[in-house]
């Protein structure tokens, strides 16, 4: 396992036992922990800094629970792939908006034309929804 913290209020900041103010996330692979950590605030000294500690710390061993941050980890490495990619990027409103550890890892692993496929049948969808949303209304103004 691999551990990061995000400090609430920075990391100079400690309660009055000394200890870290934040919460600890736990991450299955190194990659999705050093992608979480990377996304957070870059100052020290204000809320959302985030860095990597270890199994070692005391904050890790007196925690009561740790959430698991795979989930986090994979949203942020498939939103980066997203933005960098022209054609993926097109479709960053369809694809950025799933739900759960699974969708991101997806989004981050599948192909492009798997993802951009799977975005147009979404937008499609969409499409066809408001026409029939429009046609409904057009013929009940008509009926009056």
């Amino acid at each position: 396992m691999f551990y990061a913290i995000e400090y609430a209020y920075g990391r100079n900041v400690v309660d009055e036992d000394g200890d870290k103010i934040g919460k600890v996330l736990s991450f299955t692979a190194k990659r999705l922990r050093d992608a979480w950590v990377g996304d957070g605030n870059e100052y020290i000294d204000q809320s959302g800094y985030r860095e990597n500690i270890s199994a070692r710390d005391r904050f890790v061993r007196n925690a009561w629970h740790i959430d698991a941050g795979d989930g986090d980890g994979w949203k942020v490495v498939a939103h980066r792939r997203v933005r960098n990619s022209g054609a993926l990027s097109q479709h960053e409103n369809e694809l950025m908006y799933g739900v759960g550890a699974e969708y991101f890892r997806w989004v981050a692993t599948a192909t492009e034309s798997e993802l951009i496929a799977a975005a147009t049948a979404e937008e499609k969808r969409k499409e066809d929804e408001y026409q029939e949303e429009k046609r409904k209304e057009t013929q009940y103004w008509a009926s009056l």
